[in-house]
This record gives structure tokens, C-alpha cells and sequence, in this order.
């Protein structure tokens, strides 16, 4: 967990909760590996006021989003009010988000008035009358939310009522800010950027095979070459079977991003709805680069350690019963060849890794030699003597070779997936 803080007088109750046994208030801590859900970074304090009273009016009200510094590190401060489902009464929820580019940390507090209910509210009410007491959102005047917005929930009037879960939330907050420390690998990635301007437009793009820090996308047949500022980030979620595809054909598709009209941002769209019901999203920063520049980053000792990271998607792609396969990133129309594909295959009651090229990769090395292999004309079959990641691994490099044998740049190449067997009848030739 990036994100420390001290337990603060309560009682744990697992890894990541702890609970007030005086009040029943709830601490948790929550680390998610992707871009939170703001609507706007830090530093548009307007616009990201107005998108979070808008983010909960369905659900409830927002009572006030203040950005802070943990750490050192720019954080957002905010209280939300909702309703209690089951009696009257509200709950109120102050969060801590601190959030990084790709990812986030968040301390939660979680407060419930009790039997006795809306007494803050009606005294505040009576000493101010009802038109000073009411009004539109300061931040978003337009938004009517769930529960409506009034002065009774302002920190002014913390002192006269310490016990309300509200003065609690808030009192929770002003230590929680200072108690809290991060861990400085977390700390130091990059600033959220935010998710696309409205009105920004956004191209769905495929991704190459990420290579020595540049990624090469791919748009209607023509490749542009992109540096990554987070390339530890994208190599984690691409292969991975989490993001977004384009069907190719009936059983081959390829992942798809968004690449922003600022020629910056680089959004990694979830393929699977998260818990709230909405597509998780990853905005990730690149920049334009000359072809020139990446190939030339593009050393043997890089494109070895790239196509490892293809041998470890590939075993990742199995574990989920889908194959891996390396062909243009330019479609070859109806001609098949050539192409590189990973995958597993049942031989009597064992489980092969395997991998099938076409054309045939003559005078490629490893491919008549490779101890423990099976040649079967194109296709080699890895025994299950070693470990399943030690086989891919070994069928990454093997793939380097074979597609070494075409006449493309791994910089021109693309990876699809489909569900197993990928691999055709053995062949002899």
C-alpha cells in the first residue's frame, strides 16, 4: 500500500480497516491501479469543483472539495453527504485522494448520524431563516442534487455541535492530512493529468509492440512512433486482456487506445465495466517521435528484452485460454503470412506451449536446435518438463527470430489475440 497513516486511536479490523468503537466510524485505506474518476486535475480547481458536485448529485450532495498538500504531494480534500437507506438520517464520507497519473491512493471516513437526527440542521436554520439558509451550490449553481445544499453544513458551525458526524468528518480530515505519509516511489510518478477537455476529440488507435520507451500506434494502415513517459505503466495493462478490442475477424482482435487531440494524452480504456458500472480509464502521457529516433532505440539487446515481454503476454493470454499472435500492423488482407502466434495445445494428457510461424524461418537460430523442442515443420512444441512462464519466455525469444526472418521492423508489427487452439494440424514441411 503507497499511502500510511496512523490508527488514530481506533480499532483495526482487517488490513485496510479501522473502526472508532465509540462512534462506529469507519478508516479505510484503497489503492487503486488506475486513474481515479475526477473530472478535472488538481491544478482546475473551478472545473473540478463543478464535475464532483455534478459526479454526486444522483446519490447524494457535495459539501466541499478543497485541494491539499500530503506529503508534499497535491491531494484532494472532500466531504460528501448521502442519505441513509434503510432509517432517517445521513451519512457523511470524507475522502483523501491523492492521485497519480495511472493510479491513486485514498483514505476514507465514513460517519452516520444516529437516532437523533437534523438537530445541527434546525438550529442553524432557526438563527440564520430560511433565505439565508438556503441557496444554489457555490460551485455548481445550476446542479440540483439529491439532498439539497445550505449553510447548516458549513465549518463554522463545527464548534457549536463537536459530536455531529459532519464536525467529526472534518476534525477526521484536518489530522489525516498531516498524519500521512507516502511511500516515495508513489510519490514521485507523474501528476494526474486529468481526463480528456470536453469537447477534446480522441482517436482509437492500436498499439505495436512497445520497444526501448517508444510505442508505435497505429491508424488506417499508417504507424506514427510516440515516446512514453510512462512506459513501466503501459506495458503493464497492454497484453494483459483488460482493455478494449476491435474485432479483425471472428476470432482475432486487437486492442485499441485513445490517443487525444493534444498529441499528448494516451487514454487505456478498460474492456470491462468496474464496480460503479463505468469503463475504467488510464490517461497516460506520450509525446510525437521520429521514426529515426526509435529505431534506432530499437538495439538488439531491446528488441530481446521486448519480445520477452511478448513471451509474457503470451502466458498471460493462455492462463485466460486465448492465443497471442505477431503479424503487420498493416493487414495483409486475405494472405495469412506472415505471421508469428503463442499459444497452448493439449498433446495426450500434457499441456505444450507452442508456437507456429509462417513462412517457414529458415536459417533462423534455435529453430532446428532448441533442447527440449519438437520440430514440426513450422511449429515448435515446448515439452512440459520446464515451468509454464519458462516456456513462454522461451517462446518470446523463438518468435524474435522467426519474425526476424521478415521483411518488417518490430516496430511495424502488431499483436492480436483470440480464444485457443490457435495452431493448425502438425505439419511435416
Amino acid at each position: 500500500m503507497p499511502i500510511h497513516v496512523e490508527d488514530m486511536g481506533y480499532q483495526q479490523e482487517d488490513e485496510t480497516t479501522w473502526v472508532d468503537p465509540v462512534t462506529g466510524d469507519r478508516m479505510t485505506l484503497q489503492y487503486a491501479d488506475h486513474a481515479p474518476n475526477l473530472p478535472a486535475p488538481l491544478t482546475d480547481l473551478s472545473r473540478l469543483r463543478a464535475g464532483l458536485v455534478a459526479q454526486s448529485a444522483e446519490a447524494g450532495a457535495l459539501i466541499e472539495a478543497h485541494v491539499v498538500t500530503v506529503d508534499s504531494v497535491p491531494a484532494l480534500r472532500q466531504i460528501v453527504k448521502l442519505p441513509l437507506p434503510e432509517r432517517p438520517g445521513q451519512g457523511f464520507v470524507a475522502t483523501l485522494t491523492v492521485p497519480r497519473a495511472g493510479c491513486s491512493a485514498q483514505l476514507r471516513f465514513q460517519a452516520l448520524e444516529g437516532p437523533q437526527t437534523g438537530i445541527r440542521e434546525a438550529s442553524v436554520l432557526a438563527k440564520l431563516g430560511p433565505e439565508r439558509y438556503f441557496g444554489p451550490h457555490p460551485y455548481a449553481p445550476d446542479v440540483q442534487a439529491r439532498l439539497p445544499w445550505h449553510r447548516g453544513d458549513e465549518a463554522q458551525w463545527d464548534r457549536l455541535f463537536p459530536e455531529h458526524p459532519l464536525s467529526r468528518a472534518r476534525a477526521w480530515l484536518r489530522r489525516v492530512v498531516e498524519a500521512v505519509r507516502l511511500e516515495p516511489a508513489f510519490a514521485a510518478l507523474p501528476p494526474f493529468a486529468g481526463p480528456p477537455s470536453a469537447g477534446s476529440v480522441q482517436t482509437s488507435v492500436e498499439p505495436g509492440i512497445p520497444i526501448a520507451g517508444y510505442l508505435p500506434l497505429w491508424l488506417e494502415g499508417r504507424v506514427m512512433f510516440w515516446r512514453m513517459a510512462e512506459p513501466d505503466l503501459v506495458l503493464g495493462r497492454l497484453g494483459t486482456g483488460q482493455l478494449a478490442r476491435t474485432q479483425l475477424t471472428d476470432n482475432n482482435f486487437r486492442e485499441t487506445l485513445l490517443l487525444g487531440d493534444d498529441g499528448r494524452s494516451l487514454t487505456m480504456l478498460g474492456r470491462y465495466p468496474g464496480p460503479d458500472g463505468a469503463l475504467p480509464a488510464e490517461v497516460t502521457t506520450v509525446r510525437p517521435a521520429a521514426e529515426q529516433d526509435a529505431v534506432a532505440a530499437a538495439t538488439p539487446g531491446a528488441v530481446a528484452e521486448a519480445f520477452r515481454w511478448v513471451g509474457r503476454a503470451a502466458g498471460a493470454a493462455a492462463a485466460r485460454g486465448d492465443y497471442l499472435a505477431i503479424e503487420p500492423g498493416t493487414p495483409t488482407g486475405a494472405d495469412p503470412e506472415p505471421y508469428c502466434t503463442l499459444g497452448v495445445r493439449p498433446v495426450g494428457d500434457e499441456t505444450h506451449a507452442t508456437i507456429e510461424t509462417a513462412p517457414v524461418p529458415v536459417g533462423a537460430p534455435f529453430w532446428s536446435d532448441e533442447p527440449g523442442a519438437r520440430i514440426k515443420g513450422r511449429r515448435v512444441d515446448l515439452t512440459d518438463e520446464a515451468e509454464v512462464g519458462t516456456q513462454f519466455s522461451a517462446l518470446g525469444l523463438l518468435a524474435m527470430f522467426a519474425v526476424g526472418t521478415w521483411p518488417l521492423h518490430p516496430l511495424r508489427l502488431s499483436l492480436s489475440f483470440g480464444r485457443n487452439p490457435p495452431v493448425s494440424a502438425p505439419t511435416d514441411g
